[in-house]
């Protein structure tokens, strides 16, 4: 059976709108606080962000060859699959975070510039949470995509942008 362009449009639609809130979700801080404050404030939350960002790359590519396997036949061996990658990526990422924390006073300015932005690593000190998260995050999302899990997640991704947006003008 071939799919028709509808039933992949009725399929796309709500993983696009998912992407899209999260994407929206990395960047209203950014615009909130240029908008808020200017543009030499938002800098050093910018360029911390795109360090975040690179660190978030690994579990991403993780991500994209695991999640589709979620799906299988076999439940138990796609739980084991997905529990064993969850829990490694979690450590894996506590590690990362914590080295790159522990060395920021120094990765930060070098990898920023350390005239401009020498004192921006503490930023990055307050994102390690949710860089960590990123760790994670790009698994769990994906598997519930491949379940079917995409439609529901769209009125969450929605709400957590506008918790964040007011969080971020309190």
């Amino acid at each position: 059976a071939y799919a028709t362009v509808g039933s992949v449009m009725a399929y796309g639609r709500p993983m696009f709108v998912v992407a899209l809130t999260f994407t929206l979700f990395g960047q209203i801080d950014q615009l909130v606080i240029y908008t808020m404050k200017g543009a030499q404030a938002a800098a050093p939350y910018i360029w911390n962000w795109r360090l975040i960002t690179l660190l978030h790359m690994p579990a991403l590519a993780a991500a994209s060859i695991i999640a589709p396997r979620v799906r299988g036949d076999n439940r138990s061996a796609c739980s084991l699959l997905f529990t064993g990658w969850l829990r490694m990526l979690g450590v894996a990422y506590l590690g990362i975070v914590g080295v790159c924390v522990a060395i920021s006073p120094w990765l930060v300015p070098l990898a920023l510039g350390r005239e401009k932005y020498a004192q921006s690593w503490t930023v990055f000190v307050a994102l390690a949470g949710y860089a960590v998260l990123l760790g994670v995050a790009p698994l769990v999302t994906m598997a519930a995509n491949f379940l079917g899990g995409a439609s529901q997640r769209v009125k969450l991704g929605i709400v957590t942008i506008a918790v964040n947006a007011v969080l971020d003008v309190a």
